[in-house]
């Protein structure tokens, strides 16, 4: 029996979306009725590139410089993934390109509450079908204002990242209380008054530990961590301890090295680690 195609448009493949969408793809593999292609409009990351290739999958990226490459791929497919949030790339495509004819799907990556990362009602006409990821999308402005034949176009399925590395994750015994972060350290990602808030918490001896890279010319965050100096040792050490967010030594402490770990330490109401 001949495959059902299923062709997915991304903007970029890497980060927190592109470990949901790889991870799907490696699922939906199984089912040998479906094949499933990668399209990325910007870059693909080493990672992304080394799973897709490992898993046998197809992945191209930079499109948008060759629209006329995707445009094929489109046209052979019998289904359109578009992995949706609001990225000029997308726009540039869905705005500049008529698409061949085709059932297209948004598989929606946001909440749709804050601009610039909101719906808008053509999003509804033009495709097939709209999922949303959460059910809390149902609560934002313009899907209330939609009207009921848009509003038939929507499917909301959850989706993750995946839960099978960290299921072994046990807590260990620690003293006081630890809060983990794991993303991107930026206030692109963060709220501003993220320091404020943590400081602020009144829970006796907690302690807020923060792991990921950070944006090195951002001056906003630069002045505020500026006067926080101190190091620390053993990241490896810190991450077991986890009550929150464990799963942060599962996935990412092998890749780390037990040496020094430049950290800038807070002393605002609480102790704060802080990596960038």
């Amino acid at each position: 029996m001949e495959k059902i195609s299923v062709l997915h448009i991304t903007p970029h493949l890497g980060g927190g979306v592109g470990k949901v969408i790889l991870n799907y793809v490696a699922k939906a593999t199984e089912r040998k009725i479906f094949s499933h292609k990668l399209a990325c409009l910007d870059y693909a990351n080493d990672e992304a590139k080394r799973i897709a290739s490992t898993g046998g999958i197809f992945l191209k990226d930079y499109l948008s410089k060759d629209h006329k490459t995707l445009l094929e791929l489109i046209k052979e497919s019998d289904i359109v993934l578009i992995h949706w949030w609001n990225h000029p790339l997308l726009y540039e495509l869905l705005v500049k390109e008529t698409l061949p004819p085709c059932r297209v799907i948004f598989w929606s990556h946001i909440s749709g509450f804050y601009p610039p990362y909101i719906f808008t009602k053509p999003l509804f006409d033009y495709a097939d079908l709209f999922v949303f990821t959460t059910p809390i999308s149902f609560n934002a402005t313009e899907i209330k204002n939609l009207s009921q034949t848009r509003k038939e176009k929507i499917r909301t399925i959850w989706s993750t990242g995946g839960m099978e590395n960290v299921a072994e994750v046990k807590q260990r015994k620690h003293k006081g209380f630890n809060v983990g972060y794991l993303g991107t350290v930026d206030y692109c990602k963060l709220n501003t008054d993220f320091l404020e808030m943590s400081a602020s918490v009144d829970i006796d001896d907690v302690k807020f530990i923060v792991v990921g890279k950070g944006n090195e010319k951002d001056k906003k965050a630069e002045k505020k961590m500026r006067k926080h100096k101190k190091r620390v040792k053993k990241l490896k050490k810190q991450l077991k301890k986890l009550d929150r967010n464990t799963f942060i030594y599962n996935s990412l402490a092998i890749d780390l090295k037990d040496s020094m770990v430049d950290y800038r330490e807070a002393k605002l109401k609480r102790d704060l680690l802080f990596f960038p």
